[in-house]
């Protein structure tokens, strides 16, 4: 979440973005919802709140269990499950909390190599570039370390990674021009 709002700078247009959920490391849902921190209209940080409610939400089913017929809980309060959560359900698929930048640049990866359908350690250079293109139009190299944890993820030097960070911007200009 924290990579879309850096680079569609929606920051710039809103203090907030409420009611998204999340997942955390260990595959808790959560509830999102994180707050700009700007300074003279430059965005200098993010106060993120992810909050566990499955404690009330059960609390909550028991009790509506108590008092209501389960058919009357079952058709008016549906409970969620995960085909429903599915990206075909019209939610946006949850964002997923890591510990560190290194863990979400190599989980950017790991989608980008599964969607190619091939393993880092036989990738030719053209997959290279397509898994690098994709991970800068989604912003991983905003993160501060990444060109590094890119390049051990893609079993390159860090030198590739800019070679190929530059061959994407020169692509990307000529098909603008």
């Amino acid at each position: 979440m924290a990579l879309s709002i850096l680079r569609d700078k929606s920051y710039e247009t809103s203090d907030y973005r409420l009611h998204y959920y999340g997942v955390s490391a260990n595959g808790k849902e959560l509830r999102s919802n994180t707050m700009f921190i700007k300074q003279n209209g430059r965005l200098i940080g993010m106060l993120c709140i992810n909050f566990d409610d499955t404690r009330y939400r059960t609390i909550s089913s028991e009790v509506l269990g108590l008092c209501h017929p389960d058919l009357f809980v079952n058709e008016v309060l549906p409970v969620r499950t995960a085909d429903q959560d599915a990206p075909s359900s019209g939610r946006p698929a949850p964002e997923t909390f890591r510990n560190s930048t290194e863990a979400v640049t190599l989980d950017a990866i790991q989608q980008e190599l599964a969607r190619l359908g091939v393993t880092a350690d036989r990738l030719t250079s053209e997959e290279r570039l397509q898994i690098i293109s994709a991970l800068a139009a989604g912003g991983i190299f905003l993160l501060k370390g990444s060109v590094r944890d890119v390049a051990a993820g893609l079993h390159c030097s860090q030198a590739s990674v800019y070679r190929y960070l530059a061959q994407v911007k020169n692509d990307s200009a000529d098909t603008q021009a």
